[in-house]
């Protein structure tokens, strides 16, 4: 399993746009629309793959405090174990966050959407 960033005119950018749309937006009867992305080209977008199979995603959103990042949008595939991928994206970005300057302080990780009004 690899993590690595996604480039936002990719064809792994389009499949994670799929992946937040179908596991975050759906179950909730809504769309990841072209207004939801709009502000993300300042975010950086990472994909977790494993055989060329994007297994989940991740958006990490600069705040405004410096250095600190948001990590959002962290969908996984129903197909792929949530705790390995949890236990993979953590491990992943305690390494790469470093490298470009920035740190975490909280990470939602969801494999389905919870149900409206909680029924």
């Amino acid at each position: 399993m690899i993590t690595r960033e996604i480039n936002d005119a990719s064809k792994e950018y389009k499949e994670s746009l799929i992946l937040r749309s179908d596991v975050l937006r759906v179950p909730l009867g809504k769309e990841l629309s072209a207004s939801d992305t709009v502000s993300e080209e300042d975010q950086l977008h990472f994909g977790c793959f494993s055989d060329h199979h994007l297994n989940g995603c991740i958006v990490a959103k600069p705040t405004e405090h410096q250095g600190l990042v948001k990590l959002r949008d962290c969908p996984i595939s129903r197909e792929s174990d949530i705790f390995l991928i949890s236990i993979h994206f953590v491990s992943a970005f305690s390494k790469i966050l470093p490298t470009i300057g920035s740190r975490w302080k909280k990470i939602h990780i969801q494999a389905t959407s919870p149900i409206p009004n909680g029924t």
